[in-house]
């Protein structure tokens, strides 16, 4: 918990010794890899902060193309939008700021260690330390924006070396298909990438 703290208040930029009341806002689970923690159409009524482990948010591709995969009994595309290890914190936050229905899957890739904040309690929080609720929008604001550049870069080398980069020592600890559809490419072209390179 002693460093669970420390980095939230890093986080947050207040003093681990006046933070101490945040404590009891948040409850500490230890969940195994693989579990769904929120499913499209739900709403989030938490949001995870991980202490040890990796979170993924995804959607599932609803276009017309889709209509022929189910008829071949497909399962439909899994859309990685994020991976979060530890140190982040995750939630679909539109659903979760203005409850309301939302859109993706979150699980955990790695038997996980989390802190998690009910709706509840981070609006509790919030009135308590208001720069957590400012810090909490912003640092969406950034993952948002380190995803649209990756996106943007047209070459699938590139967004993979951008990948490597923002998250170094991630790749060996997660399945090649969740890294493809992260860098929206199959997974042999990032197979075919990774080779060219050897």
């Amino acid at each position: 918990m002693e460093k669970f703290i420390n980095g939230l208040a890093e986080f947050a930029g207040i003093a681990p010794e006046n933070f101490e009341a945040a404590i009891p806002f948040f409850t500490k689970v230890n969940v195994p890899a693989g579990k769904l923690l929120l499913s499209a159409g739900d709403i989030a009524s938490n949001l995870w902060f991980v202490d040890v482990g990796i979170l993924r948010a995804y959607y599932l591709e609803q276009d017309l193309t889709l209509i022929k995969v189910l008829e071949q009994n497909a399962q439909p595309a899994e859309i990685t939008t994020w991976i979060i290890p530890a140190f982040g914190f995750l939630t679909d936050i539109s659903s979760f700021l203005y409850q309301k229905p939302g859109h993706y899957y979150i699980e955990t890739l790695e038997p996980s260690t989390l802190y998690q904040l009910s709706y509840q309690n981070y609006k509790a929080l919030s009135e308590l330390y208001p720069e957590m609720g400012h810090l909490t929008h912003e640092s969406t604001f950034e993952l948002m924006d380190m995803r649209v550049r990756m996106c943007g870069l047209r070459s699938a080398a590139d967004r993979l070396a951008f990948f490597e980069k923002q998250y170094p020592g991630i790749t060996g600890r997660i399945s090649v298909n969740i890294q493809a559809s992260y860098l929206n490419i199959t997974p042999s072209t990032l197979s075919r990438i990774r080779n060219q390179r050897k």
